[in-house]
């Protein structure tokens, strides 16, 4: 197979400079089949890579003409000699956005996978882009949403998309304008769901799902299918044969999550009745971002080495595998210190002592202050003011995330995420605590997580805040003294967190 030579033969730094991984043939099939039903006369294909889409269409319509883009000069030498001979094969080896506009009767692409911000001729090409389009586009947003919202724009009335798209895009803020577009203009027609991304996309480093698009004025209920195995994929002939829910236009907001809307129609979970945002209790914010951990992550003999004072330091959390247990306490932290873990971060106050002024001239030196965000802070080494968080959640997961309680003066960096209630419902915080470490929340949950490769789960302040919990009337059905007796057979029975939280929560009734 040529992409599977390809990845033999190329090194992962080229591949990931590029944003490379390919589309397995029986995806690129049904894809083409999809575009070609309206007879097009060409087909656009903004990042050919290997060809794949090509081969398939030429399999499935032997007088389409192909018109591909490609940045990539290695992976074209790469093509086969066939099809660089096929007259009705026009490849550009040219960055696709910087493109001349133009129409197409069908656009075919898995486009590449790059935060917009790593994109090298970003600044150049979307003020163009954007006066090509007449649509504001989020400079924070995945490469792969600039290249569907141009497509988009490229195509001819009547004419069909299929466009491979990370399945985050769903809830992400990026994808908004995207949802937007594609209520507005009556452009989505399908979404295609991989659950099991993994033995269909071997390479891919996020969960994807397929588009498919048609320009059209017509008004259409937008169909959502989910696929299991590559099994099920190679049993039919179209996507059209998958078994499929229709959501109604109406009933989708732009603004809002789309995947808990789609998840329900899968599993038949929804929000039970009675509970509220979990933003009504409180926030989660993002741990503390240091931009560059292993200068301000201090362990107590480094500290002591350096002679920081005790003012220029502050207990922290500095790496996720520090806490082990769901109730985090003085014991835990003493422990940490007695191993002489990194649970110290930098925390230098003005006027600066001659041992922190020497650690800092030190930075300098190594250049800590010129990385990213080190070089944007006003001094460099000031990190944001943080409280201790009474509650944590891990940012990054699999299978079961995080939810720790800290009973500790511990701060934290970006591995957790920080919750900061409200003073008038602080009592509440150990029930909240108890319902995310249940299964009941951990289901509720899932409907606003964002799903990567391999069981990679990522959640953001903004998916956890957006999320569900109990009401207070709801809550109320638990009494402190019951609270007080599950915190402390967890802290004696850490392994059966879980179980006892579950207990807890079969009290609020819920159906």
């Amino acid at each position: 197979m040529l992409e599977e030579n390809y990845v033999n033969t190329t090194s992962i730094i080229h591949r990931k400079e590029f944003a490379q991984f390919f589309t397995p043939s029986i995806v690129a099939r049904l894809m083409a089949e999809w575009v070609l039903q309206t007879k097009p006369e060409q087909v656009l294909d903004p990042a050919f890579g290997l060809g794949v889409f090509y081969r398939e269409i030429r399999q499935l319509n032997e007088k389409t003409k192909v018109i591909g883009f490609e940045i990539d000069n290695y992976i074209l030498s790469s093509i086969e000699s066939s099809a660089l001979a096929d007259p009705l094969l026009e490849i550009h080896n040219q960055d696709y956005l910087d493109s001349d506009p133009q129409e197409f009767d069908a656009v075919i692409c898995n486009p590449p996978y790059l935060r917009f911000q790593k994109f090298k001729n970003r600044f150049d090409i979307l003020p163009k882009l954007q006066e090509q389009i007449g649509a504001d586009i989020l400079g924070y947003a995945n490469i792969a949403s600039v290249f569907l919202v141009r497509s988009l724009h490229q195509l001819k009335r009547g004419g069909r998309l299929a466009y491979i798209m990370p399945y985050e895009f769903l809830n992400a803020g990026y994808g908004k304008k995207i949802k937007q577009i594609l209520l507005e203009e009556n452009y989505l027609k399908s979404i295609i769901i991989f659950e099991n991304e993994k033995e269909i996309f071997p390479e891919a480093i996020t969960t994807v799902c397929v588009l498919l698009c048609e320009k059209s004025t017509n008004s259409s209920d937008i169909s959502i299918s989910f696929v299991s195995s590559r099994k099920q994929l190679e049993s039919i002939n179209s996507f059209e044969e998958l078994e499929s829910a229709l959501v109604k236009k109406d009933n989708l907001n732009h603004a809002k999550k789309w995947s808990p809307i789609f998840d329900s129609l899968h599993t038949n979970f929804s929000i039970p009745e009675g509970f509220c945002e979990i933003s009504t209790y409180g926030n989660f914010k993002r741990g503390i971002a240091t931009g560059a951990n292993e200068f301000f992550a201090l362990s107590p003999s480094k500290a002591k080495q350096l002679k920081l004072p005790e003012k220029s330091l502050k207990l922290c959390i500095t790496k996720s595998a520090q806490i082990k247990n769901e109730i985090f306490d003085t014991e835990s932290l003493n422990e940490l210190i007695l191993r002489d873990a990194n649970i110290y971060c930098l925390d230098a106050k003005e006027p600066l002592d001659v041992d922190t002024k020497s650690y800092i001239q030190y930075g300098e030196e190594i250049e800590v202050n010129q990385r990213y965000l080190t070089k944007i802070r006003t001094p460099w080494y000031k990190l944001e003011e943080r409280t201790p968080a009474p509650l944590l959640f891990g940012v990054f997961s699999r299978n079961k995330y995080k939810v720790i309680r800290n009973l500790t003066n511990c701060i934290n960096f970006t591995c957790y995420h920080s919750f900061y209630p409200n003073l008038i419902r602080f009592n509440v915080v150990d029930k909240l605590f108890l319902y995310l470490l249940s299964d009941l929340g951990s289901s509720v949950l899932q409907a606003n997580q964002r799903k990567y490769g391999a069981g990679l789960m990522k959640f953001e302040p903004n998916d956890l805040n957006s999320s569900f919990a109990p009401s207070l009337k709801l809550f109320d059905k638990i009494s402190d003294d019951d609270v007080t007796q599950a915190l402390n057979e967890i802290k004696s029975n850490p392994s059966n967190g879980t179980q006892i939280a579950n207990s807890l929560m079969a009290k609020l009734d819920i159906k």
